[in-house]
């Protein structure tokens, strides 16, 4: 990273937007938006939510396990490829296992949809 674009990052605002940072009528809002939403989760009957939470995990486990960690894998051999000695076959097993991990997923919520 050139030091001109290390500087130029640093004269623009932050991205991350904080709650501490809101103001009072903004706190307010994420404060009534937070507990509507617990409100109206609270309604729902618990059968729902467990079919809700089986798919969401369903989705979430394969992205986290699988899809995430070769995607950070693959990117981190490929930048640093010149400097590990590394082949052009072993710069692609993230990839691999990345696509392994979408290929399982829709099988897993498969599953979880016949079996709940």
């Amino acid at each position: 990273m050139s030091q001109s674009s290390i500087v130029a990052t640093n004269d623009q605002v932050p991205c991350r937007l904080s709650y501490y940072k809101l103001s009072e009528k903004g706190k307010l809002w994420v404060i009534i938006a937070t507990f509507s939403q617990v409100y109206v989760l609270s309604l729902v009957p618990p059968t729902y939510l467990l079919n809700i939470y089986s798919v969401v995990v369903t989705v979430a486990c394969p992205l986290i396990a699988t899809v995430l960690p070769g995607l950070f894998a693959y990117t981190y051999v490929k930048q640093n490829y010149d400097q590990e000695q590394t082949t052009k076959c072993e710069q692609w097993y993230g990839f691999i296992y990345a696509c392994f991990g979408l290929f399982i997923m829709p099988l897993f919520l498969m599953l979880t949809i016949y079996l709940v």
